[in-house]
């Protein structure tokens, strides 16, 4: 008996540990993600948001959660295993995505840009050091 409900928390725990998808971006990018055959998948930046989806229409049925930034997407019934179609996020950035169904539940795809992730550090670092300037200078006076 102990064995079966071991067996069953680690087969929960192992179909959890996989339910998100994380790719690193930049613009102009062609990613290859995973799509439930049957079921919802919803893609989503890690900071921002989406602002587009192109060339969806014809194999998947999809639904823009506009307040958030996100989308969902199922295939539609006859379309091919693998698709492709367009999405852009809140910066400008243009990615090319790949859609490969698989027999999976419903799962999230996190887009982190690195366009994003690069200009963020650089307006940091250039904070920071206005700041180190002005300190040594209260300093000096």
């Amino acid at each position: 008996m102990n064995n079966i409900v071991v067996f069953l928390l680690v087969a929960l725990i192992s179909s959890t540990a996989f339910s998100i998808q994380t790719y690193s971006v930049s613009d102009g990018d062609s990613i290859q993600i995973k799509v439930s055959s049957k079921d919802l998948t919803r893609i989503r930046m890690d900071s921002g948001r989406l602002d587009g989806a192109w060339g969806l229409d014809e194999n998947f049925t999809h639904k823009a959660d506009r307040s958030k930034g996100e989308i969902f997407v199922r295939p539609k019934p006859g379309a091919p295993t693998t698709s492709s179609f367009f999405i852009k996020d809140g910066n400008g950035s243009v990615y090319s995505v790949t859609a490969v169904q698989h027999a999976i539940p419903s799962d999230t795809v996190v887009l982190k840009s690195l366009d994003y992730t690069a200009k963020r550090d650089s307006s940091q670092s250039s904070r920071k050091a206005s700041s180190d300037v002005k300190r040594i200078k209260r300093l000096v006076k």
